[in-house]
């Protein structure tokens, strides 16, 4: 993929206005309450918010027929990133406006600019090596003390900023099953700095370069062989962001539920009973955009006892959670709205539990319930395994 904007304008050109990607595929779609794909446009009702009028708003900016303003600004950051009208574009006309929508965030940066909320966690990570502003020496405060980890390890775990500084819970239920199954692993801290997810995702990629660069460095000089995530952003980030940027890396690059999966059948592990009805959300960054759908399907299908049930919006047409590409740090309600509307596509289905294996999502699912006045529990994919492999 192209690294400059420039190079997609006649990209942008074929975009004939079909509209097509405002909702899910009308060959796939189940229902009316449950048709649309476009968070932004959804929300702010706008042609200028759907993926059409970013690509007529992107020739205007590099046609120089349009200058910046915090209402333009609003539109072009006010979107996660989804990747939801890519999936259906594919489809029919092929122009990649996830790809667009990214390199035009790079664009405005360096001609603006990141806006404010973007600009403070990058200067945290500068500071920091992470986007929460807290102390870098503090990134492994979570870890058990029991666990065992194996310096000489060929496998690592990289736990990422969210599991490390906010949701302990599945930092900690992710070393717990790894050691619960025998699976000998390191975790290369202090070495461990963010990903440059949310630099990359905000348009700041420059400053997402030399984390990568860094972090390519880390694990090449350990000799590492596979790198497991439990955070499907740095998944995604080291899986399809960083080959845009850098050359070839000799490590396999594994979501824990794709290395779980394969190490369940071949020491064929027994699991615990766990009698809930589960409903599974596909995490734009482990989906859409690194195509990873089977892999946490067919380990939930593993535990005896529990229920799988899909909600109409699923894998490449999945309704996003709303907290990516930098919305949860600068438009909160916006992130809070979409994440409540795929909470009721949930509770609709008749799960008990709604689960994903993405530390965001299940942040903004929490947040987002607290508004609803009969939430569905909402539980990361890692504990309920944690639970079943204790």
């Amino acid at each position: 993929m192209s690294t400059e904007l420039e190079d997609y304008y006649k990209v942008i050109y074929n975009c004939c206005k079909c509209s097509m990607c405002r909702n899910m595929s009308p060959w796939e779609m189940q229902s009316k309450r449950f048709k649309d794909i476009c968070p932004s446009g959804s929300r702010f009702l706008f042609e200028a918010y759907f993926a059409p009028g970013k690509m007529e708003i992107t020739r205007a900016l590099l046609d120089k027929e349009i200058s910046y303003s915090d209402r333009l600004m609003h539109i072009i950051f006010a979107c996660p990133l989804c990747g939801g009208c890519q999936a259906q574009c594919d489809d029919v006309n092929i122009i990649k406006p996830l790809d667009v929508l990214q390199k035009l965030r790079a664009k405005v940066v360096k001609e603006k600019g990141p806006l404010p909320a973007h600009a403070k966690f990058a200067k945290s990570i500068e500071q920091f090596h992470n986007p929460y502003n807290e102390p870098h020496e503090n990134r492994l405060d979570w870890i058990p003390k029991d666990i065992k980890l194996n310096k000489n390890a060929k496998t690592a775990y990289f736990v990422g900023c969210t599991s490390s500084y906010r949701r302990f819970e599945i930092a900690k239920a992710t070393v717990n099953v790894l050691n619960a199954i025998g699976v000998d692993f390191n975790i290369l801290h202090p070495n461990e700095w963010c990903c440059g997810s949310p630099l990359f995702m905000t348009g700041q990629v420059d400053e997402g370069i030399k984390l990568m660069k860094h972090n390519l460095e880390v694990f090449k000089e350990r000799g590492i062989e596979n790198l497991i995530f439990s955070c499907a952003g740095c998944y995604k980030t080291f899986k399809k962001t960083y080959p845009q940027y850098s050359g070839e890396y000799n490590f396999n690059v594994l979501h824990v539920t794709e290395f779980l999966l394969k190490y369940f059948k071949e020491h064929n592990v027994k699991l615990k009973n766990y009698p809930k009805t589960v409903t599974y959300h596909d995490p734009c960054h482990l989906g859409r955009h690194s195509k990873v759908y089977d892999a946490p399907r067919e380990v939930l299908k593993q535990i005896p006892g529990l229920k799988l049930v899909e909600m109409e919006r699923i894998r490449e047409n999945a309704w996003c959670c709303g907290a990516g590409a930098g919305v949860a740090s600068a438009y909160k309600d916006f992130a809070y709205w979409t994440a409540s509307k795929r909470l009721e596509e949930a509770k609709y289905v008749g799960a008990d539990v709604l689960t994903s294996p993405c530390p965001f999502c299940i942040t903004n699912f929490l947040e987002a319930s607290k508004t609803m006045k009969d939430p569905i529990e909402v539980i990361p994919l890692v504990k309920i395994l944690e639970e079943v492999t204790k």
